[in-house]
């Protein structure tokens, strides 16, 4: 799986997304995919976001050549495990691709955010400032996060208030 997007500065920017035969299940349409060759973080649920506004111009070219449009971007909380505990993490400048059906994390966007991505027998660690701000695990050849489930956030939530 690969997502390459064009970085020439401007707010039209093309993005290209290879997707290899992954199943098209439920569990990978809800979950975040840790992305190598990924330039650009991608969602294609909108109620995942939680800082929005809708663009014009920006299209993904999917692995076949066919092209589908961006209709925003934004910034996305992700509600992560980790060490057994929920935690939280932002994605900036997500791409709102709806047609897609996948989400992905862009290693290389969280290393301009400074953070450090390692890859080891079948986990993924994503540190920032030297702290596991993410983990994820390997399932069918591909790096998920480790998300926490919708109680655990809603525990988070009621504790906050």
């Amino acid at each position: 799986m690969a997502a390459i997007a064009a970085d020439d500065g401007s707010d039209s920017d093309d993005a290209i997304c290879l997707v290899s035969n992954a199943a098209d299940s439920d569990e990978i349409s809800k979950s975040w995919l840790v992305d190598s060759a990924a330039s650009a973080h991608m969602c294609w649920m909108r109620r995942c976001f939680d800082d929005y506004h809708t663009t014009t111009g920006r299209s993904v070219t999917m692995g076949d050549k066919g092209s589908v449009a961006t209709v925003g971007v934004g910034t996305v909380v992700l509600n992560v495990i980790v060490h057994g505990k929920t935690r939280k993490i932002n994605l900036e400048k997500v791409l709102y691709v709806p047609a897609m059906g996948l989400n992905l994390m862009s290693v290389g966007m969280m290393g301009e955010r400074g953070a450090e991505v390692s890859f080891k027998g079948g986990k993924t660690i994503i540190k920032i400032s030297d702290k596991v701000a993410a983990c994820g695990t390997r399932k069918s050849g591909l790096y998920h996060l480790d998300m926490a489930p919708l109680s655990d956030i809603a525990e988070v939530a009621s504790l906050q208030l």
